[in-house]
Formats: structure tokens, C-alpha cells, sequence
């Protein structure tokens, strides 16, 4: 795992022989030894990916603007995708460690960079919002996990992360991108329209967990629950979107009431 993580960490400019095909090896990795890549440095080399400035591909031949931009897009998609499979519920990566390091790496932003570049490009967003799927699934756990345990653990550095990632997760500007690509995309990828709701049943998770701080419930006044029901109506067939949009939809109701009743 090691030499090829160190392999595409060192050699930023072969974007296609070296880069491209090494993410592949890592993403395929990640089934087995999520663990040891975290552990590796693969975090930041993955990020690394996504927010490099371009670079040249390494070839003799010059390349259009067209075949650079394409190139640079494959090269995200994988370094998307190798995130997702750290995050996902079957990595075997420590959960504290993983919020950690995206939270140093600023890999939230990162991830969100990714989704207003590439808003005509679908198969990136798909790999960007299971990124963030399963990213805002695990500062959830984290967040969970350290309810009732000792000062040192919810003072540590995984804790400290998740709770900032929390309110990264919740500022306005990342809803309404989320919101805004949800609605281009309702016709056309029921893969951003499961992501997508999950991702806001976990942040109004954490919005209601701080109401006190909220000034107001974005998704709730600004075409959330239309969106919301839209999305149901369109993938009726989808269990998961119906699951994800009940949720969302009973959370926002019993936060609205809630308001209403302290008010």
C-alpha cells in the first residue's frame, strides 16, 4: 500500500501514466486496507489530487485545453472515489482518525470545490456528493460516539474536527449548493438524489442539535420542502430517497414547531 501511495504523492505531473492508474490501484484498495492508507498519508495525497493546480500529463505530445480539462476531471473522479471507499461503513479505517485528517486536509472545502467546478459534469458529482454522503455519516457517528465519554476524548483532536466539520456542513453557502445541484439534477441522476438527501437529513441532524445558535432553517425557507417533495414524487420507486425524504421532511416540521412553540 505504501509504495503506491508514495508513488502518486511523488509524481504530481504524470497525470495519466502514474496518477490516474495509481488512484484506480488505491480505490481498489480501499476494500481491504482503507486502514493502512489512512495511516499512509493517503488522506492528504487524495486531497492533494483535488486541489493541485493542473499539471502537465507527462507525454511528449501537446494536448487542447479540451483534453487537459478531461484528464484533470478523471483525475478528480478517482481521487473522489478513493475517499469514498475510506468513508464507507465497510472501511476499516479508525472513524476519529479519518474526521481528523479531513478536517486538517480541509478536505470538506475540497469536496465542495469539486461539486460548483463540475456542475455539467454528472459522473463527477455522483463521486463527490458519496464523498460527502458518507463523510457527513461519519461526524455524525463521531459526534454520537463521544456523548458520555471522558474530557480528554471530547476535547481530542477527532472530536474537536468532527464539531468543526459539523458547522462547515451547515453554513448556508454549502446548503444551497447542495440544494442548487439537487434541483438540476432531479431528472437526470438518481444517484445525487439519494446522496443528496441523506447528506441533508444529516445536516439538519446537526442543525437541529444547535437550534439554539440557528438563525433560521434554510431548508425550510428557501424551497427546501418543495425540492424535497419534488425529488420524492420523481423516484417514487427509490425506497432509500422515500426513507431519506420522510426523514428530512419530519425533522424539519418538528424543528419548525419546536421554534414555534419557544417562540
Amino acid at each position: 500500500v505504501k509504495p503506491v501511495v508514495d508513488i502518486v504523492r511523488q509524481h504530481p505531473n504524470r497525470r495519466i501514466s502514474i496518477q490516474y492508474h495509481g488512484l484506480s490501484t488505491i480505490r481498489r484498495l480501499t476494500i481491504s486496507h482503507a486502514d493502512t492508507i489512512a495511516n499512509h498519508g493517503g488522506i492528504s495525497t487524495l486531497l492533494n489530487a483535488l486541489t493541485s493546480p493542473k499539471a502537465a500529463t507527462g507525454g511528449t505530445l501537446s494536448l487542447s485545453l479540451h483534453e487537459e480539462e478531461k484528464i484533470e476531471g478523471m483525475i478528480h473522479e478517482r481521487a473522489l472515489a478513493c475517499l469514498t471507499g475510506l468513508l464507507s461503513p465497510s472501511s476499516n479505517a479508525d472513524g476519529l482518525d479519518l474526521v481528523a485528517s479531513i478536517h486538517t486536509e480541509e478536505g470538506l472545502s475540497a469536496i465542495f470545490r469539486m461539486i460548483r467546478k463540475y456542475q455539467s459534469k454528472r459522473e463527477i458529482l455522483e463521486a463527490a456528493f458519496e464523498s460527502l454522503f458518507y463523510l457527513s455519516f461519519r461526524v455524525r457517528v463521531v459526534l454520537g460516539s463521544i456523548v458520555g465519554t471522558s474530557t480528554a476524548i471530547k476535547h481530542g483532536v477527532g472530536a474537536q474536527a468532527a464539531r468543526s466539520l459539523e458547522k462547515q456542513f451547515c453554513l448556508e453557502e454549502n446548503v444551497f449548493v447542495l440544494l442548487g445541484t439537487l434541483n438540476q439534477y432531479v431528472e437526470e441522476s438518481e444517484s445525487i438524489c439519494q446522496r443528496g438527501l441523506g447528506i441533508l437529513v444529516n445536516i439538519h441532524a446537526f442543525m437541529t442539535q444547535k437550534q439554539q445558535e440557528l438563525q433560521r432553517d434554510v431548508l425550510a425557507l428557501d424551497g427546501g420542502v418543495r425540492l424535497v417533495l419534488g425529488v420524492m414524487r420523481r423516484h417514487g420507486l427509490a425506497v432509500a430517497i422515500q426513507e431519506y425524504g420522510v426523514g428530512l421532511l419530519a425533522s424539519i416540521l418538528k424543528l419548525s414547531s419546536t421554534n414555534l412553540t419557544t417562540n
